[in-house]
Order: structure tokens, then C-alpha cells, then sequence
């Protein structure tokens, strides 16, 4: 799933949680790729990386992208242990009511939809021995252990958008905007 698809959870939960701030949620949706890209910069200098990615060049769809390891950021545990601490965080923060539930689903949302695309890249628990999940959609029957933008990065990109309407339309029909051209600049964005 790419950005704009994990985004659109925050949209989601903010139909449910009203008092949780949008821009906290977007921060949420995104917290396991932050994550992620810091343990693939190696900005601690971990004598052997934490998580290994290779891109195939020229760049030109997601499935160019191979996630080789990645045991905290995208493995069940890590994501779970994420979303604990970062829900914690915010709650300790902004003592909003329906925070730490809030944020938690958006961080363990973002690995739940990864789940559903991803090749069969994403551990159980924190370590390089662990047992892979995914994907839940494959469309080569030869090649189970390749996800959705691997066999078929059409109806990848199709799907994601799918999703992101549907959850802009739970949305909007939560926070219903009176007004028609900022309605129009709504769906356009």
C-alpha cells in the first residue's frame, strides 16, 4: 500500500473518533513507514541493519521495491509495540478522549492493509527466523508468496483507491460539508 493509501485510514477513524485531532491520525497511519525508513537510513549505525530494502532500477511502480528484512517496523509484534508506544505517547500529550484507541488503529491499520498487499514479507515477531505472512490478494496462482502490486500493480492501484473513496465517503458523511466548492476541493484533494 502506498502513502496516499494508508493516509485514507486516518479518515476512517476520525468518523468514529471526532475529538481526535485529523493531523494526529495522519501521523498515526504513517508512524510504521517512519519507522521503517529510519531503520533502512540507518541513522543509529547498527553494525549490521535492522531492516534491509531494495529498490530495482529505474523506479517505476512499487513492486520495484524489495523488502528483504524488516523485523521491527513491519513484523506483527513491532507494529503492535509501535502502535502501544506511540498511543501512549499521545494519550500522556493530549489527554483527548478516545486518543490512545484512535491512534492505536491507525498504526496497526497501516500494517493490516499492508498485509492485504504485501508480497509474503512480513514477519510474526521480531526476528530474521520469524514465519512471513502475506498477502491476503495474489492474482499468480504459481507465485503465492507475491502480493497484490507484484502480480497485478493495476488493480493494486484500483483497489488502494477504492479504499481511500470509501473511507473519504465515511468521512464526509461524518463531517458534511455544506458549502459546494469546498466540497468539490474535498473530493479533488
Amino acid at each position: 500500500m502506498t502513502a496516499a493509501g494508508h493516509l485514507s485510514t486516518a479518515f476512517l477513524i476520525r468518523s468514529r473518533f471526532k475529538d481526535v485531532p485529523f493531523w494526529i491520525l495522519l501521523l498515526a497511519s504513517e508512524t510504521i513507514e517512519f519507522v521503517w525508513v529510519i531503520l533502512n537510513l540507518n541513522l543509529f549505525s547498527f553494525s549490521l541493519p535492522l531492516e534491509i530494502t531494495k529498490v530495482n532500477l529505474p523506479f517505476l511502480y512499487i513492486g520495484d521495491m524489495i523488502l528483504f528484512q524488516q523485523i521491527v517496523s513491519h513484523s506483527l509484534l513491532g507494529a503492535i509495540l509501535i502502535a502501544l508506544i506511540v498511543s501512549y505517547i499521545f494519550q500522556v500529550w493530549k489527554k483527548t478522549r478516545g486518543i490512545f484507541t484512535a491512534v492505536f488503529l491507525g498504526v496497526i491499520g497501516h500494517w493490516c492493509l499492508d498485509l492485504i498487499v504485501h508480497d509474503a514479507d512480513l514477519p510474526v515477531f521480531i526476528s530474521v527466523t520469524s514465519q512471513k505472512l502475506g498477502p491476503v490478494l495474489n492474482f499468480d496462482p504459481l507465485n503465492p508468496e507475491l502480493g497484490f502490486y507484484s502480480t497485478a500493480p493495476i488493480w493494486g492501484f484500483c483497489f488502494q483507491s477504492f479504499l481511500s473513496l470509501v473511507f473519504a465517503f465515511v468521512y464526509f458523511r461524518s463531517f458534511p460539508i455544506k458549502k459546494k466548492k469546498k466540497k468539490f476541493y474535498f473530493w479533488i484533494l
